[in-house]
């Protein structure tokens, strides 16, 4: 009697660690595929030549504006904010705006003051609805709200460079 339940035990032991082998896999197959469902590709970020909905975010006269794409939850863009506040006291204050998820105006208003950045102007976006996926952006954008040119993440310094060059040129309208 003792084989039997001996050969029992072992049978369900088997059921067992079969079942677990299928959970995993399956668990491990969904995290691979989750990132758009049924196409394996990764989702949509906004790219050059995107038109973004956003509230009206142009300058009378001008035909560029610099969008700093920004969450409070997000370590890079708190990072990043010295940066901007250095950009912000290029002297260039209307050509610079943050823009961040609806319901996070305030939030992102009191990080930018405690920062002491200045006058740049806060508006809130549907991220998804922009395919603004990570944080932070920084945008380059003309009066239709159309992407000219995308900076992503923490910035390094050639890129803060050449995010200082399209600042200046907003300057000076070219």
């Amino acid at each position: 009697m003792s084989e039997a339940k001996s050969s029992v035990w072992l049978g369900v032991e088997r059921a067992a660690n079969v079942g677990i082998v299928l959970a995993v896999g399956l668990l491990a197959w969904q995290f691979w595929h989750r990132s758009s469902p049924g196409t394996g590709k990764p989702p949509e970020v906004v790219k050059v030549g995107d038109t973004l909905t956003l509230p009206d975010t142009a300058r009378p006269g001008a035909s560029r504006r610099l969008l700093l794409v920004f969450r409070t939850g997000c370590h890079y863009c708190m990072e990043s904010l010295p940066f901007y506040g250095e950009l912000a006291r290029m002297g260039v204050h209307n050509g610079l705006a943050f823009v961040t998820p609806i319901g996070e105006e305030a939030a992102t208003t009191q990080a930018v003051q405690g920062a002491q950045i200045g006058s740049v102007p806060v508006y809130t976006a549907d991220f998804t609805k922009n395919r603004f996926l990570a944080t932070p952006l920084v945008l380059s954008v003309d009066a239709q709200r159309q992407v000219l040119a995308v900076w992503r993440g923490k910035l390094s310094p050639s890129q803060q460079t050449d995010v200082r060059k399209a600042l200046a040129a907003l300057a000076t309208g070219s």
